[in-house]
């Protein structure tokens, strides 16, 4: 087996056209998941349950549901505050400030 450094250069980085470790057309374990999980998703009894289920979870537990299904997918920038009448209120950080996205 060779040696992977003798495929860097001084600064640790991979030397110009080096074509990598894995096999070409080798396709990542979570991409091919997520593949699969849309060949399902397509069907549309299957997207009707989802949007059914999604939605008892919701009616149930909406902060559960935000937190659970929502934050994940929120940019790291994003401030989240619940005021005192149980209104969510997200704010964006923009340049250091505070953005209310309600106005």
């Amino acid at each position: 087996m060779d040696n992977k450094e003798e495929y860097r250069d001084n600064t640790g980085k991979f030397q110009k056209g080096h074509s990598g470790f894995k096999p070409k057309g080798a396709v990542h374990w979570q991409t091919r998941t997520l593949q699969e999980v849309a060949k399902v998703m397509k069907k549309q009894k299957n997207l009707k349950a989802l949007v059914k289920h999604f939605q008892e979870l919701f009616d149930n537990n909406p902060a559960g549901f935000f937190l659970k299904f929502v934050m994940p997918f929120l940019p790291k920038n994003v401030v989240l505050d619940l005021e005192k009448n149980n209104d969510l209120n997200i704010n964006l950080i923009i340049n250091g400030e505070h953005t209310n996205t309600d106005e």
